[in-house]
């Protein structure tokens, strides 16, 4: 038994359940194949085993934005915002009651595991703008990267809800772009 083997029992668990409830430990170690003291050998408690989770599941998500996205770095921001609309979309299709249930957590922890986890995000797209900085109408860089980062994020979170199969249709992920492009562009 690893701790890979736990989390993935965890990540199982979540996506099958109907309610995007967060497991119980004994539920977990059944799945898992292990008494709960081993969790425990393992894991300080349920936190922990999410706090753990969310960490593998945005490092997933961002190597899959990371090479998703590589070919739009260079291109002009009309082009490149739509393929990191997509790589994003794509990333967020990565177990998504897992996702809601893990922003749903991290929201309840005061944050703190939130700012890791958006924080790169947030300082990859900054830099990304202050490359296209004279294409651009917004003057505040770091501003408009916030600005950005939540409210994409927020439109897939709220996608997720409602229906997650949505994010990999066109038209959606080209109106989020459309969205993103008129607040962007002059």
């Amino acid at each position: 038994m690893s701790h890979d083997a736990i989390l993935d029992a965890m990540e199982e668990l979540v996506e099958q359940s109907p309610d995007r409830q967060v497991p119980t430990t004994n539920h977990l170690a059944e799945r898992a194949g292990v008494s709960v003291g081993t969790l425990y050998q393992y894991f300080d408690g349920r936190r922990a085993i999410l706090h753990a989770l969310c960490r593998r599941h945005s490092a997933q998500m961002r190597e899959l934005f990371v090479r998703v996205s590589g070919p739009a770095t260079g291109a002009p921001v009309a082009e490149a915002v739509p393929q990191f609309i997509d790589a994003l979309a794509q990333a967020h299709a990565i177990a998504p009651r897992l996702h809601i249930l893990l922003v749903r957590e991290m929201l309840a922890d005061g944050g703190e595991l939130m700012a890791e986890v958006q924080d790169p995000a947030r300082a990859l797209l900054e830099t990304w703008l202050r490359r296209h900085a004279a294409e651009l109408r917004p003057r505040d860089l770091a501003t408009a990267a916030g600005l950005v980062t939540i409210t994409v994020e927020g439109a897939i979170h709220l996608q997720l809800l409602d229906d997650p199969r949505q994010l990999q249709e066109e038209g959606w992920r080209g109106e989020v772009a459309d969205m993103v492009l008129r607040y962007l562009l002059p």
